[in-house]
């Protein structure tokens, strides 16, 4: 029962933290929020499966060569996460 109750906060909390590292990403183009870790942090721009709406993501973008490489983990959750789906069904 632990586990529902922790994914029902994480979630909604994990979404307005993303809206605001946006925010903060493009009015400072950059300077604050993006780099995390090693990488630089990308917007990654896709449109809902189901609602059409916009939206805008957050990710580390590393480079491996002349690769660029994000990884699709959804903070190890079973569940791919919502951008990676989008991307699919609207590339």
């Amino acid at each position: 029962m632990k586990q529902a109750t922790d994914s029902r906060c994480v979630r909604p909390a994990a979404a307005v933290m993303a809206r605001v590292h946006v925010a903060v990403h493009r009015v400072t183009q950059g300077r604050v929020g993006g780099q995390w870790r090693g990488g630089q942090v990308g917007i990654l721009s896709t449109v809902g499966r189901q609602t059409r709406r916009r939206r805008n993501t957050p990710l580390v973008c590393l480079r491996e060569g002349f690769d660029i490489v994000v990884v699709a983990s959804n903070g190890g959750s079973d569940r791919a996460p919502d951008w990676w789906l989008n991307l699919q069904h609207h590339p």
